[in-house]
């Protein structure tokens, strides 16, 4: 029997327990095999496993924590940028103060400036409202004025178509009556050279030395129709010759008709100073237009020719002595052996 060593008699009663105190080597190798490399491929895989989990957990850290400082630094990146924007609002806010105090500013300024505008305007207001009153009293007086001038002028006119119409039918009656009075003159000088017709035909008033009787009545109708035919009256003056015409002196109406009466006298040699059939002494032949008429040898003694008109007159020979001459126009008259004595010039 051999001796046992005791540490390994301790050994061996301390593997009595698991069964294994009396194995060889090769038993516990091929122990080993079957327990302990199970346990062993167990404890690798768990350990693998456990690596890989850490391994994956630190991934996951590693993730997190990269996207913790991904979420920081977007949450910096966020802070930063409200930072920013909370600068520009606030540079912007007092930019928005500072426009506000200078828009106040503004405001102040224009408010005070409208002030004085609005003053400035109720004072020129009040100006133009005292000229514009100014005016309208001054064209109300103008337009009173003007009314009251139109009115007179009105009236005026008026009174004076009522004038001019009574004027008007005051002419027309004398324009009547001044025709009817011609028409009257006519009459009466056809009636008187009708009647000395009569006496020089019927009662020889051409002789010599006719009847007194009948020369008696030459004469009273030639001086009756003389008186007749005086075309004369205060309304009948009319400017007679350039010079008086230019002096404003004015004369009455020279008379044709008595012209006509006298040519008639002439021409039937009534009144020669060398047969004397009729005497015509005082006959008004004034106011007569004899311009140019005959009248040589013609007894014209005592006759009235005041304002005839004998311009170029052939006067020769012929007698007027005592004749009325006053105002009687003798420019051109031929006056050769006329016989003036006691004419009446003044």
């Amino acid at each position: 029997m051999s001796t046992r060593d005791p540490d390994q008699t301790s050994q061996t009663s301390f593997w009595q327990w698991t069964g294994f105190a009396d194995k060889t080597g090769w038993d516990w190798i091929d122990l080993f095999t079957k327990m302990v490399l199970p346990i062993l491929a167990i404890y690798l895989t768990v350990s693998l496993q456990a690596r890989e989990s850490q391994k994956t957990a630190d991934q996951a850290k590693k993730e997190s924590a990269a996207k913790d400082t991904a979420v920081a630094k977007e949450k910096a990146d966020i802070a930063r940028e409200n930072k920013r924007k909370e600068s520009a609002e606030l540079l912007a806010q007092q930019a928005r103060d500072h426009e506000n105090r200078l828009e106040k500013d503004r405001q102040r300024r224009f408010d005070a400036q409208m002030e004085a505008t609005r003053q400035q305007s109720g004072a020129r207001l009040a100006q133009e409202r005292l000229q514009f009153d100014r005016q309208q009293l001054l064209q109300k007086t103008i337009a009173e004025s003007r009314l009251a001038a139109e009115k007179n002028q009105f009236e005026d006119q008026q009174l004076k178509a009522r004038l001019l119409s009574e004027s008007q039918q005051q002419a027309a009656q004398r324009s009547a009556f001044l025709v009817s009075q011609e028409n009257l003159r006519d009459a009466l000088l056809n009636e008187y050279i009708n009647q000395m017709q009569h006496l020089i035909i019927d009662w020889d008033l051409q002789k010599r030395r006719p009847h007194i009787d009948i020369a008696v009545v030459a004469r009273t109708l030639t001086l009756t129709a003389l008186s007749r035919l005086n075309e004369n009256n205060d309304n009948d003056l009319v400017a007679v010759g350039s010079e008086k015409e230019n002096s404003g002196n004015t004369m009455p109406r020279l008379s044709n008709r008595k012209r006509l009466v006298l040519q008639f006298l002439f021409e039937a040699r009534l009144i020669n100073k060398k047969r004397q059939n009729m005497d015509i002494q005082n006959a008004d032949f004034s106011f007569s237009d004899l311009r140019g008429q005959n009248l040589s040898q013609a007894n014209l003694s005592r006759v009235n020719l005041r304002m005839s008109n004998l311009t170029g007159a052939n006067l020769t020979e012929a007698i007027l002595d005592g004749a009325d001459l006053r105002g009687a126009d003798l420019r051109g008259a031929i006056l050769t052996k006329t016989s003036m004595n006691k004419v009446n010039k003044d």
